[in-house]
This record gives C-alpha cells, sequence and structure tokens, in this order.
C-alpha cells in the first residue's frame, strides 16, 4: 500500500493575463468581491487547484459558505466546455448524487477574455481526504464504506447516462467524490463533482478525425482511467458511455486497493494487464465487479443499469436505477458471469495477471428477473442538454476587491 497519493495526473492549466501580458495570479485572491447573476460572494481561501480552474471557498452576505469555480477561457472550444458543465449542473440540480447548483456567470471583459464563475454548494470533506487519513493511520476503507461510496457513484452515473441525450462525464476518479454529511446523523452520501469534461458526444473515426480524438482525449481525460479504446484509436471503437464504466471500474480497485490497477501505463490499460493485490483482503464480490467493469471489449462491457444492479446487490441493497437502455435477455447476457467470477480462486493466485477476455454465457446471477426494479419517476424524466441556454454576459468588470 502505498505511503500516500495525490491527485492523478492533472490536465494541463490553461490561464491567461487580464491585460493580456502574461499568466494571471489566481492564488492570493482572498477579500476579492464576485458578483454572479443573483448572488454576490467573497472569496475567503483557495480550495484546490488543477486542470483549467481554481475553486475558491467564498461567503455570501448572511455568511453562507459556497465553493466557486473560477475560471479564465481565451479558446471557444473550452468556453463551450464551460457552458455544457454549467448546463448539466443545472439541469441536474436535485439529484442527491451530483453537486448543486447555487449560480454562475460567463462574461467576456474588455481584454477579450471570458470570465467562468460557477457557484455550488460547499462540501467540507471529499473521498481523497477521507483515503488519505486512512492511509495515515494505515487503515484501509471497509466493504461496507467501499459500496456505500460506489453505489452513491453508480446513481450519479445513471443519472448522466440516462438522460435523453446522455452524458459521458469522462474524468470520474477518486479526486471528483465529495462527501455530504450536512446534517446527518446517519451515513454521508457522496457526491460526484466536477463536470468540465463531460460530453454529450460520441466520438468515432466515422465521425471525427484521429487528430479531434487525440486531443479531446488528452484534453478532458485523465490517463489512469482512461479505456483501451481511448488508448488504441485505430481500432474503431466508439469512445462513449462505455468509457465512464471502466473507470468506474479503475475507480472500484482504487476504492479498495488505495492504488491504480495500471498505474499510468497505455501498454497495461491496452492489454487489460492489472493484478489483484494480496493487501488488503477485499471481499471476492468486489473484485468480481472490478473485473466485469474492466472489460476491454467495449460490447461485453456492462451498461451502467447492469453495473448498478450488480454494486446494490453486494450491497444488499434494492437497486433504485431503472433498466432504460438494455432488454431483459441482454441483461441477462451480460450479468450473468459475476456469481461465476466471485467463486473463482481469486485469492489463492493474486498475483495473476488478469488480461483474458471474459466470457459472457453460462453463468447466472441471484438477480432474479421478475425482481429486477422498473424505470425510476426521476429517471423516466429524462433531460436534454441545450447548452444555448447558458447566456454571456457583456460586462467587461466582473471582479472588485473588497480592500
Amino acid at each position: 500500500m502505498p505511503l500516500f497519493f495525490g491527485s492523478s495526473t492533472v490536465k494541463p492549466q490553461h490561464f491567461s493575463n487580464r491585460n493580456g501580458s502574461g499568466n494571471i495570479d489566481l492564488k492570493d485572491s482572498r477579500g476579492t468581491v464576485v458578483k454572479l447573476q443573483n448572488y454576490t460572494v467573497v472569496i475567503e481561501k483557495k480550495l484546490a487547484e488543477g486542470g483549467f480552474a481554481i475553486i475558491y471557498l467564498v461567503n455570501d452576505k448572511s455568511n453562507h459558505q459556497f465553493a466557486l469555480k473560477r475560471q479564465f477561457i481565451n479558446d471557444d472550444r473550452q468556453l463551450e466546455a464551460c457552458k455544457r458543465e454549467c448546463c448539466i449542473i443545472k439541469c441536474l440540480q436535485g439529484h442527491q448524487n451530483i453537486i448543486r447548483y447555487v449560480d454562475h456567470l460567463i462574461s467576456r471583459n474588455k481584454f477579450g477574455i471570458y470570465e467562468y464563475s460557477l457557484l455550488t454548494v460547499y462540501y467540507k470533506s471529499s473521498v481523497l481526504q477521507l483515503m488519505n487519513e486512512r492511509l495515515m493511520s494505515r487503515r484501509s476503507l471497509s466493504p461496507v464504506e467501499i459500496l456505500s461510496i460506489f453505489c452513491d457513484i453508480c446513481e450519479a452515473v445513471a443519472r448522466l447516462h440516462h438522460s435523453q441525450t446522455p452524458v459521458i462525464h469522462r474524468d470520474l476518479k477518486i479526486e471528483n467524490i465529495l462527501i455530504d454529511d450536512r446534517g446527518r446523523s446517519s451515513s454521508p452520501r457522496y457526491v460526484l463533482c466536477d463536470f468540465g469534461s463531460a460530453t454529450t458526444k460520441v466520438f468515432s473515426l466515422e465521425t471525427h478525425s484521429r487528430q479531434v480524438i487525440e486531443d479531446e482525449i488528452l484534453r478532458y481525460t485523465t490517463l489512469s482511467y482512461r479505456a483501451p479504446e481511448m488508448i488504441d484509436i485505430y481500432a474503431g471503437r466508439p469512445i462513449g458511455t462505455k468509457c465512464d464504466i471502466w473507470a468506474m471500474g479503475v475507480l472500484l480497485y482504487k476504492l479498495c486497493y488505495f492504488t491504480l490497477p495500471f498505474g499510468e501505463s497505455s501498454l497495461a490499460i491496452q492489454n487489460c494487464s492489472y493484478v489483484f493485490p494480496n493487501e488488503p483482503d477485499c471481499p471476492k464480490e468486489l473484485r468480481a465487479i472490478i473485473k466485469l467493469l474492466l472489460q476491454p471489449d467495449i460490447d461485453l462491457r456492462p451498461d451502467i443499469y447492469q453495473v448498478c444492479c450488480l454494486a446494490f446487490e453486494a450491497a444488499g441493497k434494492k437497486c433504485p436505477v431503472g433498466n432504460l437502455n438494455a432488454t431483459l435477455d441482454a441483461l441477462q447476457e451480460n450479468t450473468s458471469n459475476c456469481q461465476a467470477i466471485q467463486s473463482e480462486t481469486l485469492k489463492s493466485d493474486s498475483k495473476m495477471i488478469f488480461n483474458e477476455k471474459i466470457g459472457m454465457s453460462g453463468i447466472s446471477t441471484s438477480v432474479n428477473p421478475r425482481l429486477r426494479p422498473k424505470p425510476s419517476a426521476a429517471l423516466r424524466n429524462t433531460t436534454a442538454f441545450n447548452i444555448a441556454e447558458i447566456e454571456i454576459s457583456p460586462q467587461s468588470v466582473f471582479f472588485e476587491n473588497n480592500n
């Protein structure tokens, strides 16, 4: 087990100076007043930095705390990504496992630089912090904790994939899971954040050039969580929602073992070569789910409903996610091998490298077809996303100083 870990590979940061002469320093912004559409907040301190943005802790006039994502943009494609992120979060507000939208503003200042601000609910802790605390005390997460986190993320991803226009998050990872323990005496909820990489586009060589696809992958995804179809573009496999499923497999592996299955090796990802460590002793049910999700063939990789069924069954809970995309026959074919994988002697040969393709037939699961959940009302009310709804303010003065 590693002694510590932090963020995975960080996407390059692109900030421009407001006067166009160099890099802008956003790190020392305490006391800065930020005016959005409906809120005016004051920056208290920086919480996180990475990718293209900085996250601040801010207060409103009633001293309520929020999180502010602040970003400066000088290219149209990144502007579209910000508009898309804002639209997705705004449309999905109210889902308990998706970061809650409060307010936003996109403006263009007199120097031609776009200024993007997204205000959300402030969550005091994250799964990354929780795991680092456990590492310091040389403890792992319990199976109950792992399944609680994973089931909540399953619900969040299901909401994305089951939208009228399916949304692909593209950056599912430990660092993007927050902990919502506000006023909760029971176990906390886990919340998916950072939709700056999300898209509704499915990329393939039939519809996009190789250069466009490579640029999208480099800009908006994290190497350690990339699916094989993102590594071997020439294979011609579509890059869509199944990439999120693979990333969920990597995420679940890291929750269990506090390390990444493939490190940052593109070759290991392409060959699906990984090991199950001897310690900690992870339940066979979780290893079976990991193995199913890390399926290199996207046709055999489960969809989000199938993942939810397996996760909630392992947790001993009723699956709340509806079967919107798969027929019953396809569901039985693609999820039926979980019990057989569980029965394999994985523990006795934990150093084995798993690079074989997993068959999908001849094995049964205890999820009784007649007991499978019907689509919930929340999922029947699917959402189409239109980024044109996000307007850009023409104002030239966006930030003031409180001093």
